[in-house]
């Protein structure tokens, strides 16, 4: 099987105290394998072919004697063509958590400015799908951060956790994690491969990511990017 859909994230040089982050510079997956439209009879049909061939006594062999549709089928539902985040889980770490702050503007009357004082855990999951919709893996990221109220003064990276849907995905360990506080804000990167491919016959590998932020004042968001600058 010729495809490849390796995702990777941004070197970034100069970390201290980080392992090293894979980087590549293969081209995104195509949005949609052209010769498969993502009905649900196609989706039904690939997921079975994927099935079939990933269960086979020898899955290359199985994927070669596949016709051209059928091979098309196989390389759709294993194809990722999108990523997203997930709901974030947050829960308080230590500290006072949530309060408020009286702040005086000039000689006019006393304003009150929500401000987060605290520490907290935050994960946050990204899935990957194919053309049909499917979730081929999902990444989850775990770090926390503490601020003042007034700005972050501290960040950790707890970990990462992979898991897969299909046959044939496997979670293949952490590649790079970072923390950082940058633009006022905690940073929090992790990143792990996850491989298609039975029986030593490897087709594909992805390196996804999901960055963590904490603001100074408790809010909190994430993305899929490598870079934790």
């Amino acid at each position: 099987m010729k495809f490849r859909n390796t995702i990777t994230g941004l070197a970034v040089l100069a970390l201290l105290g980080t392992t090293s982050l894979t980087s590549a510079t293969a081209a995104p997956p195509a949005a949609t394998d052209t010769a498969v439209a993502p009905t649900p009879e196609n989706a039904k049909k690939a997921e079975r072919i994927s099935r079939e061939v990933g269960s086979s006594a020898n899955p290359k062999a199985a994927e070669k004697a596949l016709n051209a549709s059928d091979r098309a089928l196989l390389k759709a539902f294993n194809t990722v063509t999108r990523t997203e985040v997930l709901p974030e889980v947050t829960t308080p770490a230590a500290g006072p958590g949530a309060g408020s702050t009286p702040v005086t503007a000039g000689t006019g009357p006393t304003m009150t400015l929500m401000a987060a004082s605290g520490c907290w855990n935050v994960s946050q999951s990204s899935v990957a799908r194919n053309v049909f919709g499917s979730w081929l893996y999902k990444l989850t990221v775990s770090g926390g951060f503490c601020t003042n109220g007034s700005y972050v003064y501290s960040k950790w990276f707890n970990g990462s956790w992979g898991e897969t849907f299909w046959i044939g995905w496997r979670d293949g360990g952490q590649t790079y994690s970072n923390s950082v506080i940058a633009g006022g804000s905690a940073r929090i990167v992790g990143q792990r491969v996850f491989i298609y491919g039975v029986g030593g016959w490897d087709v594909q590998s992805s390196y996804p990511c999901v960055r963590l932020f904490g603001y100074w004042n408790g809010s909190t968001g994430a993305d899929t990017s490598c870079n934790p600058w």
